[in-house]
């Protein structure tokens, strides 16, 4: 493993990260996450998916799995007793067709001392030891003091927990560049695990994961362990996407409609744009599990009408300039009339979002602003754009500021949440507080 790319918790968020996710073996029992998504449909059924054309070429335990999980997207957060790379049998695989169950109980075969248990609450699976029993896996409990809607991955989550239980953090080499990595997630409050929280930002983004392995690789490492996020980019500009990323668009959306059965640039514009914020969701994480495979201009040059344009666009910058000071707007201005559709919203919800977006990159927003001013948003107005303009206000301190001045008479945006919105420090550890 490279080790010249490790730096303290000192670093930024914005960083270009490699490979890994979260798979599952079996259903979980009442599996739901704490915005309320059911993550656990695709996990359910990764293993039972058909892949074509397996090759895995002989390598360690850690490369090994790295390259399952990059190119078959069969990913779990890996726990190692071992520093990495200290494991020297190695493993290959070779088969026209299997099943990601084949391919995992063969990998599992060749390392036999270690298992995987798939978290019962959000379906988020784990390969560790069969030594380590899965709930003594960061077992510390945190507080997370109240919810949180849509924070930063990194500088509200991972980077505080990693401080409070003494775990070095660092970046493996990058290859090629992916998206800018700081997503959104979701907590809910109370007292949970370690584990449990870093769960949670496993289904806030299921083609994210980490790596956990004994070692201490520099002086901020107080508790003997070393943590290294790991982000699924798949690299191949002619292949298809994924068997495994085609099926999770399938669960959220249906068949896709077009002959080769991979969605077309039409349906994933359209996905971008779906009023519901959850179906949006998942098409953004389609984006990112199939990045390669969809030019961004293509598909803004498919959407319909202003509005789905305008959603498109939005849904693109959310998967790949999240955590910039943005631009995707702009950008996407070159694209033949963008810039005129952008003046023909009407939708409230959109106009608001879009508002914030453009205030964000500098631009002129008194066309769109003049519509959220007219406006008495209704309670599912709100519901739709809320997670939207929480990422955006959590991104941005402009946004947070613009939305500030805007006072928007609804609990949502009301002086106390926008409050809310600045303090990011939800985690303490619960053994140290006083009851």
């Amino acid at each position: 493993m490279t080790r010249s790319s490790v730096i303290s918790l000192r670093v930024s968020w914005r960083v270009w990260l490699i490979a890994l996710s979260a798979f599952a073996l079996q259903p979980p029992v009442g599996a739901r996450g704490p915005d309320g998504r059911t993550p656990s449909a695709w996990n359910a059924e990764l293993l039972d998916v058909k892949l074509h054309g397996v090759r895995v070429e002989p390598q360690t335990m850690e490369n090994a799995w790295m390259a399952i999980s990059i190119n078959y997207l069969l990913p779990a957060n890996f726990y190692m007793a071992q520093p990495a790379g200290s494991d020297s049998a190695k493993f290959a695989f070779s088969k026209e067709i299997c099943t990601g169950r084949e391919l995992v109980e063969a990998f599992l075969a060749v390392y036999p001392t270690y298992s995987y248990t798939q978290d019962r609450e959000t379906g988020v699976a784990w390969v560790h030891p069969k030594t380590i029993r899965y709930e003594d896996i960061l077992s510390q409990k945190i507080r997370i003091k109240r919810p949180a809607s849509q924070v930063p991955a990194f500088d509200a989550v991972i980077f505080p927990l990693c401080r409070l239980l003494g775990i070095g953090i660092g970046f493996p080499d990058s290859p090629l560049p992916g998206p800018v990595f700081d997503y959104a997630v979701d907590l809910p409050k109370g007292v949970y695990s370690a584990r449990d929280i870093v769960n949670f930002c496993c289904i806030a983004n299921p083609t994210k994961a980490f790596r956990f392995f004994a070692g201490s690789i520099f002086p901020s490492s107080r508790g003997g362990l070393t943590m290294l996020p790991d982000n699924l980019f798949y690299s191949s500009r002619l292949a298809p996407p994924r068997a495994e990323a085609v099926r999770f668009w399938e669960i959220e959306f249906g068949k896709s409609l077009s002959a080769s059965g991979i969605p077309s640039d039409e349906e994933l514009c359209g996905a971008l744009a779906d009023p519901n914020p959850g179906k949006r969701w998942a098409a953004r994480i389609y984006l990112e599990a199939a990045w390669q495979h969809y030019p961004w201009f293509d598909v803004i040059g498919k959407s319909h009408g202003a509005e789905q344009a305008a959603w498109a666009a939005l849904g693109l910058q959310a998967a790949g300039f999240r955590g910039s000071d943005g631009r995707s707007l702009v950008l996407f201005r070159t694209v033949k009339g963008f810039a005129d559709k952008l003046v023909q919203i009407k939708d409230p919800g959109l106009a608001l979002v879009t508002s914030l977006e453009l205030n964000r990159e500098k631009q002129d927003t008194s066309y769109l602003d003049a519509i959220v001013r007219r406006h008495k948003y209704t309670e599912a107005e709100v519901a739709s754009v809320k997670p939207d303009i929480y990422r955006l206000a959590h991104e941005s301190r402009p946004v947070l500021d613009r939305l500030k001045k805007m006072r928007l008479h609804v609990p949502e945006f009301s002086r106390k949440a926008l409050r809310e919105l600045e303090d990011t420090n939800l985690l303490t550890l619960f053994s140290v507080e006083k009851k």
